[in-house]
């Protein structure tokens, strides 16, 4: 694909060749540069003018043209720059902030629990849930965080949790509770294989109590 830089360059190539304003007689101009008819024109980039005073008229056509693309092409730009600056400063504000903060302690941990399991066969064995378990703290660090930047986040979290915990008997209220104590999807697999044992034991209960 040809650069837009050296586009703009091959179409004004007829202007350069064409464009003279001084005034020229009938053999003169007949003798001039012809506009190759190769060199596309197009009509999409826009209405910019700026008068050059040929007497070729496509060289007239071809400078604005080539005005127009370079107008364009500052624009594209500038939008460019802006949008990589926006991205750059949210991203400082992001390294400098709390969460950052956990981030780089979640991987310092990480790296501890990689390094005592290359030193210790017991340490090895138990990665995964040393793991799992850092990886659960770091999810509550950054949670309770964010939730203390965004306080209505927070309220609407517990409202829809209240709104949940409608219907559900008792045993199924403090399952629900201690699962988000723990910071365990309710919808999860977890969550629901411990909702369901509740539910069988409240099933076994009232079986028990209508049978006496």
């Amino acid at each position: 694909m040809i650069h837009r830089s050296l586009l703009l360059s091959l179409l004004m190539i007829p202007w350069l060749a064409g464009c003279d304003s001084t005034p020229r007689t009938a053999s003169e101009a007949a003798s001039a540069p012809r506009v190759s008819a190769g060199l596309p024109l197009f009509d999409t980039f826009g209405d910019l003018h700026r008068d050059v005073a040929s007497r070729v008229p496509a060289a007239q056509r071809y400078f604005d043209q080539g005005l127009r693309i370079l107008f364009r092409e500052a624009l594209d730009l500038a939008e460019a720059e802006a949008q990589a600056t926006e991205a750059y400063l949210d991203r400082v504000a992001v390294l400098q902030g709390p969460l950052a903060e956990a981030e780089r302690e979640h991987a310092k941990r990480v790296q501890e629990l990689h390094a005592l399991a290359a030193q210790s066969p017991l340490a090895a064995a138990g990665l995964n849930d040393a793991l799992e378990l850092e990886a659960k703290r770091h999810k509550e660090v950054a949670d309770a965080i964010e939730a203390s930047q965004n306080p209505l986040k927070l309220l609407l979290e517990d409202m829809r949790f209240e709104l949940d915990l409608i219907g559900k008997t008792n045993a199924e209220r403090a399952v629900m509770v201690e699962l988000r104590r723990q910071n365990i999807d309710a919808m999860s697999a977890e969550g629901q294989a411990a909702l369901e044992t509740v539910k069988a034991f409240d099933a076994e209960a009232k079986a028990k109590e209508a049978a006496q």
